[in-house]
């Protein structure tokens, strides 16, 4: 990347780091199994003002999934086990969703039938820290999964539904058939390996290292507030913390087919095919967004749109964009009490990306993409999200009605934008979803009463204005 590129990405993290309050933020880039980039953006603590560095150590949340599928595979090169088999061949659990059995690759793919259950989730529900789920041990585990066979929405295989009790049950696998505790496998057989002297499990570590990054979480009031990473005796889903400067290493291995720079292997080329082999789609089909302005006369021809071409699914422990400007994404991402993370490579192009974040803010996965495109010499404003962001942003604001007699607020929920007229004694709120959003005019649409209706907003040299029912709105500002 030339200068200009690198200043326009800096620019692009500082606006989002700045419009979702993150606190801190390191980048690595990887580029033909060298370092090629990285950036330390903002502060590891909030107190003492310490800014991050490569060597800071943030959560790594669900990224540990990936060690965990890895270990799986080692197992399967090893011959101890296949894919395919059977769970209940090697752990006494009785899991028959819709009396079919669940194998291995299921868990791994996230396709066992069952969805998500929340036992990770509750520990940051109601009160953030909900401690009444005593799940600490493999019984615990296996008596909170009694019965959830009733739970399943579909067969094994059919359909993806993201479970992390599911990977919980494969670190329990590694541990019975490796003969060591899951965290001491892993610690053993890919970390010492790649030499991640940094990336740990153990919580007294963490807390003693001198250069870890605070977690932050934010309040329903959008403060701030020192959080936590997930401890526990089951780490497999969920465990593991980090710095870019050993992540980078992790990467540099999975753009080398498994194998290590100087030889050796952490698996084999075949396993890490397996992992990058779509099992499962997801389930978020690509959207498309009309860009034409919504009064233009129709033509011939394709119109513009805002089209996410890359189709969504996963292999085993690997998420999987297919079509990303021509190549074949791999990607995954984490969150915990207290921050974000997302790993994501093109195997094809020699190409990999490590973001680390000490809260949640601007989607890791979606800054990951925008390296990338300019990594590929594309111009990352041509990605949907990108150009979402920039249709819908500068509507958000207050609004007025002739003479302020009615005033009214636009703010963003994602993709969409709520609408709220603001009375005395009520306000009434109304959800609108894209449908054109054009240069000069944006159309949405909303419902009410059973009855769908079209809300415009118009670009002009007077600023603002939006069409809402009976009413023209005007922004204030």
């Amino acid at each position: 990347m030339n200068a200009d590129a690198v200043n326009a990405l800096h620019s692009f993290v500082l606006e989002k780091m700045q419009g979702t309050h993150m606190p801190g933020l390191s980048v690595s880039v990887i580029e033909r199994g060298k370092v090629h980039l990285h950036r330390a953006f903002g502060f590891r603590d909030l107190e003492t003002r310490q800014p991050v560095t490569s060597r800071t150590i943030f959560g790594l949340g669900s990224i540990t999934k990936v060690f965990t599928a890895i270990a799986i595979l080692q197992l399967h090169d090893r011959g101890i086990l296949d894919l395919n088999d059977r769970l209940d061949r090697y752990l006494d659990i009785d899991l028959m969703p819709f009396g079919q059995p669940i194998r291995i690759w299921h868990l791994l793919s996230h396709s066992s039938g069952i969805p998500a259950l929340g036992l990770s989730e509750s520990k940051m529900s109601t009160d953030w820290f909900m401690s009444g789920i005593p799940v600490a041990t493999e019984e615990d585990l296996f008596a909170f999964l009694d019965g959830v066979s009733i739970w399943a929405a579909c067969e094994p295989g059919r359909r993806w539904y993201y479970l992390n009790e599911g990977y919980l049950l494969l670190g329990q696998l590694i541990a019975h058939l490796s003969g060591q505790p899951y965290t001491e496998y892993i610690e053993q057989h890919i970390l010492a390996p790649l030499q991640m002297e940094r990336t740990r499990f153990s919580r007294t570590r963490r807390v003693q290292d001198k250069d870890a990054a605070t977690p932050y979480m934010r309040g329903r009031d959008g403060d701030l507030f020192v959080g936590a990473a997930l401890y526990g005796e089951m780490p497999a889903a969920g465990g593991l913390a980090s710095c870019a400067q050993d992540m980078s290493r992790f990467a540099e291995v999975l753009l080398h087919e498994g194998s290590f720079p100087n030889g050796g292997q952490l698996l084999t080329a075949d396993s890490l095919r397996q992992m990058q082999t779509p099992r499962i789609p997801l389930p978020q089909e690509p959207a498309e967004i009309d860009c034409r302005e919504p009064d233009a006369k129709s033509g011939t021809g394709e119109h513009p749109k805002i089209a996410a071409a890359y189709q969504g699914y996963f292999g085993c422990g690997l998420q999987i964009y297919r079509n990303f400007y021509g190549f074949d994404l791999m990607a995954h991402g984490g969150g915990i009490m207290g921050g974000t993370s997302y790993l994501a490579y093109l195997p094809e192009c020699g190409l990999a990306i490590v973001l680390l974040a000490n809260a949640h803010g601007y989607p890791l996965g979606q800054m990951a993409m925008v390296f990338l495109a300019q990594l590929l010499g594309k111009n990352y404003v041509e990605l949907p999200f990108v150009q979402i962001d920039r249709a819908l942003e500068p509507l958000v604001g207050s609004y007025e009605s002739f003479r302020s007699t009615i005033l009214a607020e636009v703010t963003r929920e994602g993709d969409l934008l709520r609408f709220t007229i603001r009375y005395n004694h009520e306000h009434r709120s109304s959800i609108l979803v894209p449908l054109c959003l054009g240069e000069d005019h944006l159309r949405f649409e909303t419902f009410s009463g059973g009855r769908r209706m079209e809300v415009d907003f118009y670009r002009n040299e007077r600023g603002i204005d939006v069409l809402f029912e009976r009413y023209k709105f005007r922004r204030r500002d």
